[in-house]
């Protein structure tokens, strides 16, 4: 994301007020900080799921919600596809929740 984010901001701050590139600047700094950290923290932390299935995620939920999808469509995804893993391991969906090391 930094790679299309940083020309836009160079771009902004060329062409555009002074205090609409600091803001645009300011808010894409927090966003590629949500992306590059809290993402892979959300989702690296011991989480067994495919990494095709976060991709999917974050694609899907960065079509149906922006930036906040990228995560948000992510830990969703992940999160049924656990519950769908433990439905059909054990017959109970919970329980492949609540012991994730028997699935």
């Amino acid at each position: 994301m930094g790679p299309i984010v940083i020309p836009v901001v160079i771009a902004v701050f060329m062409t555009g007020d002074p205090l609409t590139a600091g803001l645009f600047l300011v808010w894409s700094a927090i966003v590629l900080l949500l992306d590059n950290v809290l993402k892979p923290l959300l989702l690296g932390r011991g989480v067994d799921v495919p990494i095709l299935v976060i991709f999917l995620g974050s694609i899907g939920g960065m079509l149906l919600k922006s930036i906040v999808g990228l995560v948000i469509g992510a830990v969703v995804l992940a999160l049924g596809y656990k519950l769908m893993q433990g439905r059909l391991n054990t017959g109970s969906a919970v329980t492949g929740l609540l012991n994730p090391g028997k699935n």
